[in-house]
């Protein structure tokens, strides 16, 4: 099982993927020194996490390139469930439904439905917490909401497995679909 979550800034994508790996006894996979990925042991196969969570803002938003990110998600769905997330995911939809499809393997987006209004303040009080000086500007925000709803009308008409939830029930959901397609070393 392939999982995106996708949301705009302060929806609740990295929260949800560390309540997940507090789960479990989660390792990381290290290449050129750095942190790729996290190796989650989950009852239903090794679930990967793709990108770091050492700083608020984790996930595929380090990553250099969208390539990249599509390269580690092909890398670790041969050998277990993938989960990824970030801004800049977000906003490349038609990208990874493509590549959910060349993968022929069971995916699912899952977008968030914070409501705007939680999403900026929890940008706000990210901007405090590390001391930013410059006032707020919800814009960019703003236009990734938009453009989250778009996309969920996209997955619609593209007849995609999508699904939207709420931050609260997000891990839950994980777990689920989890359960519900338990990973199978894929036979040569």
């Amino acid at each position: 099982m392939i999982l995106n979550i996708r949301g705009t800034s302060g929806s609740g994508k990295s929260t949800i993927v560390r309540k997940l790996m507090a789960k479990f006894e989660y390792a990381p996979i290290m290449s050129g020194g750095k942190i790729e990925a996290y190796r989650l042991p989950t009852p239903h196969g090794p679930l990967y996490v793709i990108g770091r969570y050492e700083t608020p803002c984790g996930g595929c938003d380090g990553i250099s390139t969208q390539d990249e990110v599509c390269r580690r998600v092909t890398k670790y769905a041969k050998k277990g469930h993938v989960i990824f997330e970030g801004l800049i995911v977000t906003s490349c939809y038609k990208r990874y439904l493509d590549l959910f499809r060349k993968l022929k393997q069971p995916y699912r987006f899952l977008f968030l439905n914070t409501k705007l209004e939680t999403c900026l303040k929890s940008v706000e009080k990210r901007r405090e917490s590390r001391g930013a000086k410059t006032p707020f500007n919800p814009t960019n925000t703003i236009s990734k909401y938009e453009s989250t709803l778009r996309s969920i009308e996209r997955a619609k008409e593209d007849g995609a497995d999508y699904k939207v939830v709420s931050r609260s029930k997000a891990v839950e959901e994980i777990l689920c679909l989890l359960q519900k397609h338990p990973f199978q070393t894929m036979k040569k």
